[in-house]
């Protein structure tokens, strides 16, 4: 900001941010999924863990017990959207199968799905990072799985054309070389 940058941060799905990438509404993303054949530029910026949580009072009713996929479809889910995009991988990962359950809630924000979480409105899947601190303080609890939950690559994405712009540049270069927030 001190060098005269303007930032201004969306959120959203896949087709939200690729849409905004091609439109030229956004000059950078940040995304889960690999944008392949979309006629834009990316690298890997880092990786996350997925984590199967929930509220400790809800983790008792599993009593202890290794978590499989049966034991989750009698207690209620909350997710990301309809589509379960955490979900989905875990599960693959996890139990061999796609999840064939439906969330009681939905929320389009990490946060607001910890939150549910902690409050126990439902297990959920997380990345590691948006849930560490809520593991540490004892509010989520992580349940034991057979099988360690899938690692996540997050990619930096970026319409070619931006590049024109050296702001977009040096913006993308300071992220890629894993610098500090501007």
């Amino acid at each position: 900001m001190a060098q005269g940058l303007r930032l201004r941060i969306g959120t959203g799905g896949r087709d939200r941010i690729y849409a905004a990438l091609g439109e030229g509404h956004a000059d950078l993303a940040v995304t889960a999924s690999l944008p392949e054949g979309r006629g834009l530029g990316f690298a890997e910026l880092g990786r996350e863990r997925l984590l199967l949580v929930a509220a400790p009072a809800l983790a008792a009713r599993a009593k202890g017990r290794i978590v499989a996929a049966d034991i989750l479809r009698g207690l209620p889910c909350i997710a990301y959207d309809e589509g379960l995009p955490l979900i989905r991988p875990f599960f693959a990962q996890v139990f061999d199968g796609l999840p064939d359950l439906q969330a009681v809630a939905t929320a389009p924000d990490l946060r607001l799905l910890t939150g549910m979480a902690v409050a126990g409105v439902g297990w959920t899947v997380l990345p590691d990072y948006v849930c560490a601190e809520a593991l540490a303080l004892g509010r989520l609890t992580e349940l034991p799985t057979a099988r360690e939950g899938p690692d996540n690559a997050l990619y930096l994405a970026w319409n070619p054309g931006a590049l024109r712009q050296q702001r977009v540049v040096a913006v993308r270069d300071h992220l890629l070389r894993g610098g500090p927030a501007l």
